[in-house]
């Protein structure tokens, strides 16, 4: 028990200490990490309305100093259409729409300073009865700064963005 306190106390300030044996020698040698402190927070979900407003102010901020240690991003992109790919309030028959418009989604954090690609999810499979969920571990390590979130929609020869957001990382 008062090891793993000893440890867990190590892991909060930052660095670690080793105790290492060699050849029935005990040397004691302390290394700080060079990778940025795991954030300790609780996780962050976000559910994002499938239009964004016309407002300036971000979808999403987070704070290097209290950043989630994961954000879960649930947008409300997809679109459910009847079988024969007709957006309709009813389809033949008189059955509700069921059939997502993409069979996947993925979801890109695109640094707006460079436009470069910070993170990219894997693709997911899109259902009628389950929401989209993206998880980005450790937020905080994002760079400073303002990030697109886009939403790609994909089918068998399209591909398609279908949402943007918008997240703000500070550095305070």
């Amino acid at each position: 028990m008062a090891a793993a306190a000893s440890v867990a106390g190590a892991f909060l300030v930052g660095g670690i200490s080793l105790m290492t044996t060699t050849g029935g020698e005990r040397n004691s040698t302390v290394r700080q990490s060079d990778a940025t402190p795991l954030s300790l927070g609780l996780p962050r979900t976000v559910r994002l309305a499938s239009m964004r407003g016309l407002g300036t102010s971000p979808d999403i901020s987070i704070a290097h100093a209290d950043a989630p240690r994961e954000l879960n991003l649930e947008p409300d992109v997809v679109v459910l259409t009847c079988e024969d790919g007709t957006i309709d309030f009813e389809c033949a028959g008189g059955s509700a729409p069921n059939t997502p418009q993409y069979s996947e989604y993925k979801l890109e954090l695109v640094n707006r300073a460079d436009a470069s690609v910070a993170w990219s999810s894997s693709r997911q499979i899109a259902t009628a009865d389950r929401a989209l969920s993206f998880r980005v571990n450790s937020p905080g390590q994002l760079r400073a700064g303002d990030y697109d979130v886009l939403v790609r929609g994909y089918s068998l020869d399209y591909e398609e963005v279908v949402a943007r957001y918008w997240l703000h990382v500070t550095a305070r």
